[in-house]
This record gives structure tokens, sequence and C-alpha cells, in this order.
């Protein structure tokens, strides 16, 4: 979003959430946007979610990206194409597939109610020209129905706007799927870039981008990026791979894992062989208990997944 032109950013959710958010930002060095805060009530529709921050946005071109997606292409790209055709909204979403579209229908110009595209999913980003943005939110508060982006293009449309939608394979979006949060996490680390802290040593061999805070102990391990290693987390004698996460205060100990996400306080520790592809959980606890008789203890939660090779 940075290299789109974005100079302030206004991050809308709960407050619960937007804690957490807080606390993550407050650890970024250097020169970032501006960041402002825009309360909602849980389980908030979007457009609801919308509206909290418009008074922040006022009349600005905006971008509206969904906060559990990520884009793999840039996104200036599509920025530059919409000023370039004077657009008031372009819509950025899944590419159709055989038979229609996956996430979204294509909007005509000036493309009124009732058209293509009723009953489709959510785009995951809107690009607003100027008040555009104000324009749709102030035109959903006398629209029940108006409760996403596909419908604010729909009555932005309606009034008269220039609306399109640019179709993309890069688009990726969590919907619960532990394979999307992995997919999201490739998209995020390979932003990594090329050169950045690493810490001190301690007997380690690091590869490739890698990025350890400064508060993180990473002892005996061998790190090949790229990879991220959160604040005040312990890594000791573990081989971390590509495409892996580890989360604040998270504990990883004679344990080799790669293309995974350790949430943050969970501790994985001499689990007996290599972890790949997997999500462990905030606080959770996989280790390799060696008291006898010799048997698979598990305990497992309502539907949650766990593959034994």
């Amino acid at each position: 979003m940075i290299e789109a032109g974005v100079e302030e950013v206004v991050v809308a959710g709960p407050a619960d959430v937007l804690t957490d958010v807080r606390a993550s930002l407050s650890h970024r060095p250097g020169s970032r946007p501006k960041v402002d805060y825009a309360i909602c009530a849980e389980r908030s529709e979007l457009v609801t979610t919308l509206q909290a921050a418009a008074p922040l946005v006022g009349a600005a071109p905006c971008i509206v990206h969904l906060g559990d997606g990520l884009l793999e292409e840039p996104l200036a790209d599509h920025v530059a194409a919409m000023q370039e055709d004077s657009l008031d909204l372009l819509l950025i979403g899944d590419r159709p597939a055989a038979g229609g579209f996956i996430g979204i229908k294509p909007l005509a110009r000036g493309q009124g109610p009732g058209g293509p595209g009723e009953g489709v999913c959510e785009p995951g980003i809107a690009v607003f020209g100027p008040g555009a943005f104000r324009d749709a939110c102030r035109a959903a508060s006398s629209d029940a129905r108006a409760t996403g982006l596909h419908a604010l293009a729909r009555r932005l449309a309606a009034q008269g706007a220039q609306v399109e939608v640019s179709t993309t394979d890069g688009w990726r979006r969590y919907r619960g799927n532990p394979q999307d949060l992995l997919e999201v996490n490739r998209i995020a680390l390979d932003r990594l870039p090329a050169s950045i802290r690493r810490g001190a040593s301690h007997h380690n061999r690091i590869e490739g981008r890698v990025k350890i805070d400064p508060s993180a102990s990473v002892t005996t391990s061998v790190i090949v990026g790229p990879v991220v290693i959160g604040e005040g987390a312990e890594v000791n004698n573990a081989y971390i791979g590509p495409y892996t996460s580890i989360g604040a205060h998270a504990r990883i100990e004679g344990v080799e894992i790669e293309r995974s996400i350790i949430l943050p306080g969970a501790r994985v520790m001499h689990v007996g062989g290599r972890v790949v592809s997997s999500l462990v959980g905030r606080g959770a606890h996989v280790f390799r208990d060696f008291s006898l008789p010799r048997a698979m203890r598990l305990f497992v939660g309502e539907g949650d997944e766990v593959a034994l090779c």
C-alpha cells in the first residue's frame, strides 16, 4: 500500500482486535504512514465497519483493503490503471473461472441495481477516487441491503459513477482454511527486504531473508529464509525452513519446521519429525512424550485436524 502512494492508514475493527494491531505496529522501526484507528462493534457488517472509518477519510481518495487477505501482485499497477481511466471506483478480486466468476462479476460503467452480480462473493480491495468513499458510505446509510464492497459499487454505479472490476489470480484470502492462511503467510514473507537485521550469531547458520526481533533468542540453529521470528521468541537447536513465521514469545526446541506458522506463545519441542505446512495455535503445546507406556495421546478440539505420518 505504501508503494501505491498511501500516506495515511485507518485500521477499522473491534476494540480487542485494534489493541493487537496497535501493539504489532508499534514495533515497526523507521518511518511509516500515519495510523489512525476506528472502532466498530463485534461482528459488524463490512459496510458498518467502513462507515466507522468514513469521518477519518473524508473526501480523500482511498484504498479499502480487507484485513484477512493479500494481493500477490503490485497494488500500484491497479491504482495507476484506475487513474488513467479516470474511474471513481475500481474493485479488485478473484479471476473468473469457467461458468462464471468465483469472487465477483464485472460491473459495466453506469450499471444500476438488478443487473449482473447478485448473490456473489465480495472483492478483496476497492480503490476509491476523490469523494467516492464518502458518497458510497452515505448511500449505504439509506440502503439496508448494502452490506459489502460489491453492494457499495452497485450504489455508486446507479448514481452514475464510473465503476470497473479488475480480476486477478493474485488475490488470496483467509476464510477459515489453514491452507489459505499459509498461502497468505507465503505472500507476506516473499516481501521481506533482502537486507535486514538478523540478530547475534550464537553458533547459528542463517541464510536468505531472515528477520529476527532483537529481543528473540536464537541459538545453535539453522534458519533458511524467508523467515520471521517475533518478539521474545526462543529458538534452540532447531531448523527453521523457508516460509515460516514464529510468533512472539513462542518456544521452538529440537525441532525441524518449514512452511508453517507458529502463533504467539506456542511451544513446539522435540517432536521427533519435521513439521511441514502446519499451523500451531496461540499458546498451544506440541511435544514428544517419552513416558511409558508408549502411545499417542491426543487432545483434539472440535473441528481440528491432525495428520499423523
